[in-house]
């Protein structure tokens, strides 16, 4: 039933490379105080996340919970797709990153459509490695300790994004 759910995401992150990729993009590009603008408030909200992700309290049983109420799949997609399409990392990477690995030589549009196939392909499959460890891992991420120890890597992992995308700034 969680394909469904990664389904709705990947439609939802297709949607997101067309609106932000293309039309974004392109406005950002021609305004390089408001792409500079958004630089500096995606790195202020990367920060945010990181604090947090740090103060985070463990989930009593949190495989309950993420899993619980959904047993169709039509839920389990628009969940996906609304979770994916509300992201504001999701605006951030495909308005503020993705245009980065674009060259004006050989038409931009060519390269976020391969950018955009390669990050759909990854997500997915990435999604079912994580669904499938999950399950393995079942008892190990519903113990607090654990949770705690998530929780502290992914804000330092998220701060030290912000400084890279601050020194590329």
């Amino acid at each position: 039933m969680v394909i469904f759910n990664l389904i709705g995401a990947n439609h939802a992150y297709l949607l997101s490379i067309i609106l932000f990729s293309v039309g974004l993009a392109s406005l950002l590009q021609k305004n390089i105080w408001i792409l500079k603008l958004v630089q500096i408030v995606g790195i202020i909200f990367l920060l945010y996340l990181a604090y947090m992700q740090w103060r985070k309290k463990p989930l009593v049983n949190s495989v309950k919970i993420l899993v619980g109420g959904y047993r169709n799949w039509c839920s389990l997609y628009l969940k996906g797709a609304l979770i994916a399409f509300s992201n504001p990392k999701t605006i951030l990477l495909f308005s503020i990153v993705f245009p980065q690995f674009v060259s004006g030589e050989g038409g931009g549009f060519s390269q976020i459509i391969i950018l955009g196939l390669t990050f759909l392909m990854f997500q997915f499959s990435s999604g079912c490695v994580y669904f499938l460890f999950g399950r393995r891992m079942r008892g190990a991420i519903e113990k607090p300790g654990f949770q705690n120890m998530i929780n502290k890597i992914s804000a330092a992992i998220l701060v030290v994004v912000a400084g890279f995308l601050l020194y590329r700034l």
